[in-house]
Formats: structure tokens, sequence, C-alpha cells
């Protein structure tokens, strides 16, 4: 089953998607949080924070990401890297 968030790196997740979009902009607004405040500013578990940071973390290693409008959205359309299951 496809949605719009297949392929994105909001794919698979299993929280909101306005949670996702406000943690991954608190990730990239240029400070540092600590998971426990990302978990209190967007009331998830820090499991779950950290979890997601990591995802972001990964897949954007390797990446120059611009500080504009074209940054969000080499952030957003990575493609998932997790192997297709057969």
């Amino acid at each position: 089953v496809e949605t719009i968030i297949t392929g994105t790196i909001f794919g698979g997740i299993k929280f909101p998607i306005t949670k996702a979009f406000y943690l991954l902009f608190l990730m990239s607004d240029g400070r540092h949080y600590t998971i426990g405040e990302l978990s209190e500013l967007v009331d998830l578990r820090q499991q779950t924070c950290w979890t997601f940071k990591k995802r972001v973390e990964e897949r954007t290693r390797n990446l120059d990401i611009q500080k504009n409008k074209n940054g969000w959205i080499q952030v957003i359309m990575l493609p998932d890297l997790a192997p297709e299951k057969s």
C-alpha cells in the first residue's frame, strides 16, 4: 500500500506526520536540542524522538544540505534506505 509519504523520510513512522514535520524543523533550525527537550516539545516518548533523529542523521550524513527552500525538499524526499521485502 502506497501513501503520500511512501519513499520519503516520513515513510513508516507511527506517530502523527505533523509531529514528524515539527521534529524535522527543530532538528534543522540550527539550535541543539537534547532528546528530552525534543520529547517535551512534540509530546512524544524520548525513544521515538531518538529513533527519528537517528533516521534523519543517517540519511543526511553525506549530503550537502543547503540552507534554502530546496534544502527542505532534499531532506524530505530522501529515499527510504530500508531494504525492500521480497
